[in-house]
């Protein structure tokens, strides 16, 4: 299931099922054509980085296409780092217990000031 979205046109959904006979990348070039667009023309696909559908793309279209990782599923990768990244701290800070150290990136200088982090929101 998709969006084509073109200049000047309104945007067109799509959808395909895996028991019919016509190919994934053939409803997705169909679509593409129903909005104006002709081979050699620029593309740029916003996706939440399924790899399968880079490569549907990739062959409805027969030429390089620019991919682009929508906001909602960029948040949720960089929301996975700073989680890492907190946990990293969690474990600096119980190890080292002196007012000396800090956890770049946060300001987290002491375990009472992690305890409070954690408590906010």
């Amino acid at each position: 299931m998709g969006r084509v979205v073109a200049q000047g046109r309104a945007p067109r959904q799509f959808a395909g099922a895996p028991n019919i006979a016509t190919g994934k990348h053939d409803i997705v070039r169909a679509a593409m054509r129903a909005q104006g667009w002709l081979p050699g023309r620029d593309i740029t696909v916003f996706s939440d980085g399924e790899v399968g559908l880079q490569s549907i793309v990739v062959s409805a279209t027969r030429q390089p296409v620019t991919h682009i990782l929508d906001w909602f599923h960029l948040s949720i990768r960089l929301r996975h780092i700073e989680q890492a990244w907190e946990g990293i701290c969690k474990i600096w800070m119980s190890i080292c217990k002196t007012s000396q150290c800090m956890c770049p990136g946060f300001g987290i200088s002491s375990g009472a000031d992690m305890s409070e982090r954690q408590a906010k929101p």
